[in-house]
Formats: C-alpha cells, structure tokens, sequence
C-alpha cells in the first residue's frame, strides 16, 4: 500500500468511531518509520486509559497494511506510527528525557 492509500484507510478508521478528522500528516523517519500525525477533534477517545486505543488503532492499521504490502527482500515491513494530537511524540519524547536523565546520574555517581 502507498502512503495515501493508508492515510484513507486512518482516516476511514478513525470517522467510524464518530471522531472527526481534521487533517493527516506524513513524515519520514530514517526511511523505516513512517509518522501519521492525525489531528481529531476529540482524542480523549484514543488517548484516555493510557493510550489504548491508540495501540489498538495502530495495531488495526499495522495488520491490514501488512496483509496488503508484499514483504521487503529482508522479510521486513516498513514501520507504521499512528500519532493522535501528538501524543505519541510526546511520550516518546519523555522516555528519552528520562534515558538522558538516567545516563547523567550514573556518570554523576560514576555507576552503571
């Protein structure tokens, strides 16, 4: 599948659960990651109790692209992430603020 066919298939996704989108963006990551950041206009919907449901819709979206995209020669398919009002980059985000953090300290008490 092409990066717009799978931007539909998000934005299909997503309105039948009664949540409008309001726009898609694509980005890039290093070739293997590939970013959709969906702005809605409600996201306590995906993002409340921890983000489940949106591990669930990014495991939705995961499975039919790999059931519909051949496998690379490395038996590999790109990675999908489905952002939601940017709450994924955020916690990615604070997991590399606190891996910073913990590198400080050992090198401050000179521990590992």
């Amino acid at each position: 599948m092409n990066k717009s066919e799978i931007q539909n298939l998000i934005k299909e996704l997503i309105e039948k659960t009664t949540i409008s989108v309001k726009e898609i963006n694509i980005t890039e990551d290093s070739g293997k990651m590939t970013w959709f950041s969906v702005e809605v206009s409600d996201p306590y919907f995906f993002i409340g109790r921890g983000g489940e449901g949106l591990s669930a819709l990014n495991h939705i979206v995961r499975r039919i692209v790999e059931s519909k995209t051949p496998v690379t020669e490395n038996n590999e398919h790109t990675s999908i992430l489905v952002d939601i009002n940017g709450f994924q980059k955020k916690r990615i985000e604070n997991i590399h603020a606190i891996a910073h953090m913990m590198a400080e300290r050992a090198r401050y008490f000179k521990s590992i």
